[in-house]
Protein backbone atom coordinates (compact mmCIF):
# COMPACT_ATOMS: atom_id res chain seq x y z
CA UNK A 1 0.00 0.00 0.00
CA UNK A 2 1.19 3.32 -0.38
CA UNK A 3 0.43 6.26 1.71
CA UNK A 4 1.11 10.07 0.64
CA UNK A 5 0.62 12.51 3.31
CA UNK A 6 -0.05 16.45 2.40
CA UNK A 7 1.85 17.58 5.18
CA UNK A 8 1.40 21.37 4.89
CA UNK A 9 -2.67 20.28 4.00
CA UNK A 10 -2.29 18.76 7.43
CA UNK A 11 -0.48 21.41 9.17
CA UNK A 12 -3.03 23.93 8.54
CA UNK A 13 -5.70 21.80 8.94
CA UNK A 14 -5.13 21.06 12.42
CA UNK A 15 -4.21 24.69 13.40
CA UNK A 16 -7.28 25.75 12.33
CA UNK A 17 -8.92 22.95 14.34
CA UNK A 18 -6.47 23.57 17.62
CA UNK A 19 -5.41 20.44 17.89
CA UNK A 20 -1.51 18.50 17.53
CA UNK A 21 -0.99 15.42 15.52
CA UNK A 22 0.68 12.78 17.35
CA UNK A 23 2.68 11.76 14.27
CA UNK A 24 3.47 8.18 15.25
CA UNK A 25 -0.34 7.24 15.91
CA UNK A 26 -1.33 8.58 12.67
CA UNK A 27 1.37 6.61 11.05
CA UNK A 28 0.95 3.23 13.09
CA UNK A 29 -2.89 3.72 12.01
CA UNK A 30 -1.59 3.71 8.23
CA UNK A 31 0.28 0.49 9.05
CA UNK A 32 -2.84 -1.09 10.52
CA UNK A 33 -4.58 -0.13 7.40
CA UNK A 34 -1.80 -1.96 4.55
CA UNK A 35 -1.67 -4.66 7.50
CA UNK A 36 -5.91 -5.09 7.02
CA UNK A 37 -5.16 -5.25 3.22
CA UNK A 38 -2.22 -8.17 3.76
CA UNK A 39 0.70 -5.22 2.57
CA UNK A 40 3.59 -4.20 3.13
CA UNK A 41 3.57 0.19 3.71
CA UNK A 42 4.95 2.80 1.71
CA UNK A 43 4.24 6.55 3.18
CA UNK A 44 5.54 9.63 1.19
CA UNK A 45 5.27 12.96 2.99
CA UNK A 46 5.14 16.10 1.19
CA UNK A 47 6.27 19.43 2.34
CA UNK A 48 7.73 22.77 2.15
CA UNK A 49 10.57 23.62 5.02
CA UNK A 50 13.24 26.24 6.08
CA UNK A 51 16.37 24.38 6.37
CA UNK A 52 17.24 27.06 8.68
CA UNK A 53 14.81 26.71 11.34
CA UNK A 54 15.95 24.06 13.87
CA UNK A 55 12.57 22.82 15.39
CA UNK A 56 11.24 22.10 11.33
CA UNK A 57 14.45 20.21 10.75
CA UNK A 58 13.77 18.13 13.92
CA UNK A 59 10.27 17.37 12.96
CA UNK A 60 11.16 16.49 9.53
CA UNK A 61 14.25 14.36 11.10
CA UNK A 62 11.41 12.70 13.47
CA UNK A 63 9.11 12.10 10.64
CA UNK A 64 12.03 10.25 8.28
CA UNK A 65 12.98 8.08 11.81
CA UNK A 66 9.09 7.01 11.82
CA UNK A 67 9.39 5.53 8.39
CA UNK A 68 8.43 8.39 5.96
CA UNK A 69 9.91 9.27 2.86
CA UNK A 70 10.15 12.36 2.53
CA UNK A 71 9.65 15.24 -0.13
CA UNK A 72 11.36 18.41 1.16
CA UNK A 73 10.66 22.07 -0.98
CA UNK A 74 12.62 25.29 -0.19
CA UNK A 75 9.74 27.61 2.07
CA UNK A 76 8.90 29.95 -0.52
CA UNK A 77 7.16 27.15 -2.85
CA UNK A 78 3.48 27.32 -2.75
CA UNK A 79 2.96 24.06 -0.93
CA UNK A 80 0.25 21.97 -2.82
CA UNK A 81 1.17 18.70 -3.71
CA UNK A 82 -2.03 17.66 -5.77
CA UNK A 83 -0.24 16.98 -8.65
CA UNK A 84 3.11 15.40 -6.97
CA UNK A 85 0.88 13.06 -5.27
CA UNK A 86 -1.55 12.48 -8.12
CA UNK A 87 1.57 11.53 -10.43
CA UNK A 88 2.76 8.96 -8.12
CA UNK A 89 -0.39 7.49 -6.77
CA UNK A 90 -0.64 6.75 -10.24
CA UNK A 91 2.92 5.92 -11.54
CA UNK A 92 2.76 3.29 -8.38
CA UNK A 93 2.32 -0.39 -8.49
CA UNK A 94 0.61 -0.75 -5.83
CA UNK A 95 -2.93 -1.11 -6.11
CA UNK A 96 -4.36 0.43 -2.97
CA UNK A 97 -3.30 3.90 -2.30
CA UNK A 98 -4.25 6.28 0.84
CA UNK A 99 -4.29 10.10 0.35
CA UNK A 100 -4.13 12.02 3.69
CA UNK A 101 -4.92 15.61 1.79
CA UNK A 102 -8.08 17.54 1.99
CA UNK A 103 -7.32 18.85 -1.82
CA UNK A 104 -10.71 18.94 -3.88
CA UNK A 105 -7.76 18.49 -7.02
CA UNK A 106 -7.85 15.19 -5.87
CA UNK A 107 -11.66 14.21 -6.38
CA UNK A 108 -11.05 13.40 -10.06
CA UNK A 109 -7.74 12.01 -9.67
CA UNK A 110 -9.72 9.32 -7.77
CA UNK A 111 -12.02 8.65 -10.14
CA UNK A 112 -9.18 8.28 -12.57
CA UNK A 113 -7.19 6.00 -10.34
CA UNK A 114 -10.11 3.65 -9.56
CA UNK A 115 -11.24 3.74 -13.67
CA UNK A 116 -7.19 2.54 -13.84
CA UNK A 117 -7.38 -0.40 -11.12
CA UNK A 118 -6.35 1.33 -8.33
CA UNK A 119 -8.21 1.62 -4.75
CA UNK A 120 -7.64 5.05 -3.61
CA UNK A 121 -8.86 5.99 0.12
CA UNK A 122 -9.20 9.50 1.55
CA UNK A 123 -7.72 10.02 4.93
CA UNK A 124 -8.28 13.55 6.81
CA UNK A 125 -10.64 15.23 9.32
CA UNK A 126 -14.11 15.18 7.94
CA UNK A 127 -14.74 18.83 9.01
CA UNK A 128 -11.49 20.52 7.15
CA UNK A 129 -12.57 18.87 3.63
CA UNK A 130 -12.26 21.43 0.99
CA UNK A 131 -14.66 22.13 -2.41
CA UNK A 132 -16.97 18.77 -3.06
CA UNK A 133 -15.46 15.96 -0.88
CA UNK A 134 -18.18 16.09 0.95
CA UNK A 135 -21.04 15.50 -1.40
CA UNK A 136 -18.63 12.56 -3.35
CA UNK A 137 -18.09 11.03 0.43
CA UNK A 138 -21.97 11.18 0.84
CA UNK A 139 -22.28 10.05 -2.55
CA UNK A 140 -20.34 6.96 -1.50
CA UNK A 141 -18.03 4.25 -3.43
CA UNK A 142 -15.34 5.59 -1.88
CA UNK A 143 -13.03 4.69 0.63
CA UNK A 144 -13.14 7.37 3.82
CA UNK A 145 -10.43 6.69 6.88
CA UNK A 146 -12.81 10.49 9.14
CA UNK A 147 -9.40 11.55 11.36
CA UNK A 148 -12.78 13.17 12.93
CA UNK A 149 -14.05 10.07 14.17
CA UNK A 150 -14.14 10.53 17.90
CA UNK A 151 -11.94 7.47 18.74
CA UNK A 152 -9.74 8.12 15.44
CA UNK A 153 -9.35 11.54 16.77
CA UNK A 154 -8.42 10.82 20.29
CA UNK A 155 -6.25 8.45 18.99
CA UNK A 156 -4.13 10.93 16.33
CA UNK A 157 -4.53 14.36 18.45
CA UNK A 158 -3.21 15.83 21.83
Amino acid sequence: MLACMDLSKLYFAVRKLNVTVNYEELIKLLYEKGETLGEDVHIKGFTVSDERNPGQKKFLSRLSELGLDLHVYPYDTTPDFSAEIATIAALSEEDNVVVVSNSSCLIRVFDLLKENGKSPTLCFFSEELEGNWTPTLLRGGMDFVDLSDPSTKRRVTH
